[in-house]
């Protein structure tokens, strides 16, 4: 992908989680309510609304994170090899940490309690 669909899309994507983040903050900080009670995290987790946010949140994070990493690595390493090897590391790391969130968000949803 062009540099610069990349940077235009890191800057969407902390556009987006301005928005995810402040409906998280009201939703489980200002809107009253339990929001870490038993009763109500297993709710949540049963509502396909807050898996599919919380997905949606944590790609964007993810990428949003990296990709800025990546420009300060990128200034510190400025070889082609040395960026190819940072291009490849951050991209399995975000692969990971992906898989992992999704594991943590989707099993509780399809879990029968």
């Amino acid at each position: 992908m062009k540099e610069g669909k990349l940077w235009f899309f890191h800057i969407i994507s902390g556009a987006f989680l301005v928005v995810l983040l402040g409906g998280h903050m009201y939703y489980m900080h200002l809107a009253g309510g339990e929001p870490l009670s038993i009763e109500n995290t297993f709710k949540r987790a049963k509502d396909l609304f807050f898996p599919l946010s919380y997905t949606i949140f944590v790609g964007l994070a993810l990428f949003h994170g990296l990709y800025g990493f990546r420009g300060i690595l990128f200034e510190r390493f400025n070889t082609p090899f040395s960026q190819k090897v940072i291009n490849v590391i951050l991209i399995l790391i975000g692969i990971l940490f992906f898989l992992y969130a999704l594991l943590t968000t989707w099993i509780p949803y399809f879990r029968r309690w």
